[in-house]
């Protein structure tokens, strides 16, 4: 089994520190990879928008390139709802790309509009609230 962890962008944030890494897909990484010996990749958008110099069009490219070559069987995003539409636009594109995979959203966002963005985006196919690393094993 192979599991893509994403790290969003904000596309208006190119002024606040250094690219930070979430530490939650860390932490979800390791307990995934110990307990259940999947395959893990994380793509951290944060710190690549940086590397190409804040251009969105290449960040795209790789993410598209990442996805058609790993072709995970879930993709789960870390959600802050600063950064939801970056997420919204990616799990939308995932799905089409392999409508088999099991989008995942926790984070911020999720935790605190579990429901509403469930309802809201029926490419989407779990919420989860809270701790990730206690959730996602598989």
């Amino acid at each position: 089994m192979k599991l893509l962890l994403i790290n969003p962008y904000d596309p208006v944030d190119k002024e606040f520190g250094p690219p930070r890494m979430g530490l939650g897909l860390a932490y979800i990484a390791s307990v995934v990879r110990e307990t259940n010996k999947v395959e893990v990749v994380i793509f951290d958008k944060f710190a690549k928008y940086r590397k190409y110099n804040f251009n969105a069009a290449q960040l795209e490219k790789e993410l598209c390139a990442t996805i058609t070559n790993y072709k995970p069987d879930i993709v789960s995003f870390s959600s802050y709802t600063e950064t939801i539409s970056d997420v919204i636009k990616d799990a939308r594109t995932i799905k089409k790309i392999l409508p088999n995979s099991l989008i995942i959203l926790g984070g911020a966002h999720a935790t605190a509009l579990p429901i509403q963005t469930l309802k809201a985006y029926d490419f989407v196919d779990i919420a989860i609230i809270e701790e990730g690393e206690n959730t996602i094993l598989l």
